[in-house]
């Protein structure tokens, strides 16, 4: 599946314009699974920003795509770490969800109970298989 890393340091300088860029490619590439990644870019991200201003720029990222993605028609979201899913579930504005089928041990796939109407994958670093997302991008299908 397509890959895009995020570059934090540059959301940090011009964020609308990184969660455009994010947001652009993303749409680009359906109806393929589009992948966004801040991984690589982690300990560059820490050593120019702090830990604290890295992991709070980080999750608004991720909060603002997927709002935006939402509100493009996107309908499933994958979100991988525990403090980024519940970023998203905020910027979402998501406080009601039915709990649907197991991923992974420990890792359903949600469905809200209002809009936005969507089905997600919430991991937490220490959940799931090496195959986790291709499982989640299958059963969200």
């Amino acid at each position: 599946y397509p890959l895009l890393p995020l570059d934090i340091i540059h959301a940090n300088s011009n964020f609308e314009a990184a969660v455009h860029s994010a947001v652009t490619w993303c749409l680009d590439q359906s109806p393929a699974p589009a992948l966004l990644s801040s991984y690589a870019s982690v300990a560059a991200t820490v050593s120019a920003l702090g830990e604290a201003r890295a992991a709070e720029l980080t999750e608004a990222l991720f909060g603002a795509i997927a709002r935006q993605l939402a509100a493009q028609g996107v309908h499933r979201i994958i979100v991988a770490g525990g403090e980024t899913s519940g970023a998203v579930m905020n910027a979402l504005g998501i406080d009601a969800i039915r709990i649907g089928q197991e991923i992974a041990s420990g890792v359903p796939c949600v469905h809200t109970l209002r809009p936005p109407y969507l089905s997600l994958a919430l991991k937490s670093g220490n959940f799931g298989s090496d195959n986790f997302f291709l499982d989640a991008i299958e059963k969200l299908a």
